[in-house]
């Protein structure tokens, strides 16, 4: 069994590059068979995280794997923190490695199995934000386990964590009332079909080229 490690990227190369020789040596220390997918989207599009990952999961595709979320300006700095990457998740359980209080996004530990049960995230959340709170909705209709160890909104993070600010402009998805707003007054069979409907069983995309970056790391160019 692998741990894959899933970088949903586009245009972050001071990051990348910083991660992968900083903060990757340290990981593998930590976790034995450990690799990384870094999933790049092409332009012409408002960049989809969720969509992102999913691809990184398809690429593997095996309910067995454990997988993580890994955004790429976010650096684990001390063993406390590299351990949890390693930490045993059984099916049915969303490790929040570091997550805010709220949602399953930054670093989010699952098995392939766990993943897949709730068809991971949605597609259709176009530019910054609220995939990671639509993953948790969906993790709590299926009664999955949700452990979440440091937050974002924790004030002593900077111990555990080294986290880049980037001048990107974030343009909201638009899809806050979706994830927050409504999704509690939804019927449960509305939210099964929408769960269904959205996500790995619907992905269309296509893989523009592949390159091995360094030892166990390669680098897929999709186009959603």
């Amino acid at each position: 069994m692998k741990t894959v490690i899933i970088i949903p990227y586009r245009n972050r190369e001071t990051h990348l590059n910083y991660w992968l020789e900083n903060t990757y040596p340290l990981i593998k220390k930590a976790v034995p068979n450990v690799e990384v997918i870094v999933v790049e989207q092409t332009e012409g599009k408002k960049f989809n995280r969720g969509a992102t990952i999913n691809i990184g999961y398809l690429h593997y595709n095996n309910d067995e794997n454990s997988y993580i979320t890994q955004d790429v300006d976010v650096n684990p700095i001390n063993d406390e923190i590299i351990n949890l990457y390693g930490e045993d998740v059984k099916n049915d359980k969303f490790l929040g490695i570091y997550s805010d209080g709220r949602t399953l996004g930054g670093i989010v530990k699952f098995t392939g199995s766990t993943f897949k049960r709730v068809n991971g995230f949605p597609n259709d959340y176009w530019g910054w934000g609220h995939e990671d709170k639509d993953l948790s909705n969906r993790a709590e209709f299926y009664n999955c386990l949700i452990e979440r160890k440091i937050k974002f909104e924790d004030s002593d993070k900077s111990k555990y964590l080294n986290i880049f600010q980037d001048n990107h402009v974030r343009e909201d998805c638009g899809k806050w009332g979706l994830a927050y707003g409504i999704w509690d007054r939804v019927p449960d069979d509305q939210k099964k079909s929408y769960i269904e409907s959205n996500g790995l069983s619907s992905l269309q995309y296509k893989v523009i080229n592949e390159v091995v970056l360094m030892e166990n790391v390669k680098k897929i160019t999709v186009e959603i």
